[in-house]
């Protein structure tokens, strides 16, 4: 296995288990949610680390499973990367604030997209 296609698989992972805690127990996620503090340097470091995982999984597409797929992830990922760099400070905080008070239901739903995008990106790696 290439190491980026290991690293896509390891990240697939990394959501899916996001996505389980979100599913079994959304309320302790809002409440890690809420006790994030964003600084500046988070700030960049968000934005950055989106943009390589998006070159990661740009190039990775073509050795694994539908690459159409995980490119278009890719670039979905790459825009990711843009909005902490394009909105406020202050504007990043009340987002924050905001999935932090999310109802249980929502927090479940968002726990099972991050599943299932985890899965995916796990299927399509190995």
């Amino acid at each position: 296995m290439q190491p980026m296609v290991a690293f896509t698989a390891v990240l697939g992972l990394l959501i899916l288990a996001v996505g389980l805690f979100g599913l079994a127990a959304p309320p302790r996620l809002g409440a890690l949610v809420a006790q994030v503090r964003f600084t500046e340097g988070l700030r960049y470091l968000a934005a950055y680390a989106r943009f390589l995982i998006a070159i990661i999984l740009f190039f990775a597409a073509y050795q694994m499973r539908f690459g159409v797929a995980i490119q278009v992830l890719a670039v979905l990922t790459a825009i990711a990367g843009l909005v902490p760099l394009l909105v406020s400070m202050e504007t990043l905080k009340q987002w924050f604030e905001r999935a932090s008070l999310w109802p249980a239901s929502a927090l479940r739903g968002s726990g099972a997209a991050a599943a299932a995008l985890g899965a995916f990106l796990v299927f399509a790696a190995v």
